[in-house]
């Protein structure tokens, strides 16, 4: 079972990167990633219009990706988790394992 979809285009009116996620229960992560910083910002959405979650996303290391998790609190982006994310060479690793 996909839990997620992943999209990533380049827009030429923002001249940066178009980040997207789309969840089979119709959760959707919109976001933009800077051309100079390589960070990425993406807010997540619910089908009823409500946003409750954030990513913010930078690449540390041609491998590694770190990523941090934000919840909306009585109005406020207050962090949560961080996520690192380390590319394996092909064959080495099992899907999350």
């Amino acid at each position: 079972m996909v839990f997620w979809h992943f999209f990533t285009a380049w827009d030429p009116v923002r001249k940066s990167l178009l980040v997207q996620q789309s969840g089979g229960n119709g959760v959707v992560g919109m976001g933009y990633q800077s051309p100079d910083s390589g960070i990425a910002e993406q807010t997540f959405t619910g089908p009823d219009g409500s946003s409750w979650v954030r990513h913010v996303s930078r690449r540390i290391r041609p491998d590694t990706l770190v990523t941090r998790s934000l919840r909306r609190v009585g109005g406020e982006w207050q962090p949560q988790r961080t996520y690192t994310w380390i590319r394996q060479p092909v064959g080495t690793a099992t899907p999350c394992g």
